[in-house]
């Protein structure tokens, strides 16, 4: 599911999916088929939870600006896309702010509470930019990936196999497990229950990974993710100093030739605002 929330007077749930079939539990009905999920998602709970008010947005994360996220003081995910991954933690860290010894300013700092499941086993996180671990990311090679499914289609058309889709080539190579209802509450529960910690103050929070393994008996174990300190997603990052007669061109192949940073694809923001992007394509 791409989607996260998180309440204070009112609830923000954020999804671009539908709802499939397959997917129909307890909590959404066949008359759900076909419909946002975000949209089932925050009537179920405003039918279930009186006073509470959630509002739905029917798009991918990618699609909010830096402003949108502003005024949020927690973010509540659970993502299966790498790309929206890979927005919100960039996101949540651009609103870090450092003082003069290169030290996180707490009012600056917007916690994320992250969930994920795969069959029996998940896991739950709190990130809270500046002092945490953020989040690494291993992206698929669509190049490979379409090779694999241009050959798994040669094959069933040679054989007769149908039913041969880029989705279900992607199922097999990565070896994607379906979603299980139990184990989807054991996480949620714990993210939830973490948000509360952070909201409240009534406990203290994790520390801050948790893994859930329920395949053979229960296990869960928590383990304490260091902070790489020369991060440049959510570190205090390097001084690089310019002359005025620098162009955007030329300032993005400095930072893809920096021998510390050697970036590729660089997109350029300033105080929230982007000068120059260069991804999505339109955008460059």
């Amino acid at each position: 599911m791409r989607g996260f929330w998180w309440w204070e007077q009112e609830d923000w749930v954020v999804s671009c999916l539908r709802i499939w079939l397959s997917r129909v539990l307890k909590t959404l009905r066949l008359e759900d088929v076909g419909k946002a999920k975000a949209e089932v998602a925050a009537k179920r709970v405003m039918e279930r939870i009186s006073g509470v008010n959630i509002v739905p947005h029917f798009c991918q994360i990618e699609d909010k600006d830096i402003g949108f996220y502003n005024d949020f003081n927690i973010i509540s995910l659970g993502l299966d896309s790498i790309e929206a991954q890979s927005y919100i933690n960039a996101v949540a860290c651009s609103f870090l702010e450092y003082d003069s010894d290169d030290n996180p300013r707490e009012e600056t700092m917007k916690p994320m509470v992250d969930g994920g499941t795969e069959g029996f086993k998940g896991h739950a996180r709190v990130i809270v930019p500046g002092v945490h671990s953020g989040k690494a990311f291993d992206p698929d090679n669509p190049d490979h990936m379409k090779w694999v499914y241009d050959e798994a289609v040669k094959r069933a058309e040679l054989f007769g196999i149908p039913g041969v889709t880029y989705s279900l080539t992607q199922g097999v190579v990565k070896n994607i497990i379906p979603a299980i209802a139990s184990t989807k509450a054991i996480i949620s529960a714990a993210c939830m229950l973490e948000s509360l910690k952070i909201a409240s103050g009534c406990s203290k929070t994790l520390s801050n990974y948790l893994t859930y393994n329920g395949v053979e008996g229960l296990h869960t174990k928590v383990t304490e993710f260091v902070k790489d300190k020369d991060c440049l997603v959510c570190g205090p990052g390097f001084l690089i100093e310019l002359d005025t007669t620098v162009t955007p061109k030329k300032f993005v192949e400095m930072l893809e030739e920096h021998p510390k940073l050697l970036m590729t694809k660089a997109s350029i923001t300033y105080h929230g605002k982007n000068l120059y992007m260069q991804a999505p394509p339109i955008l460059e």
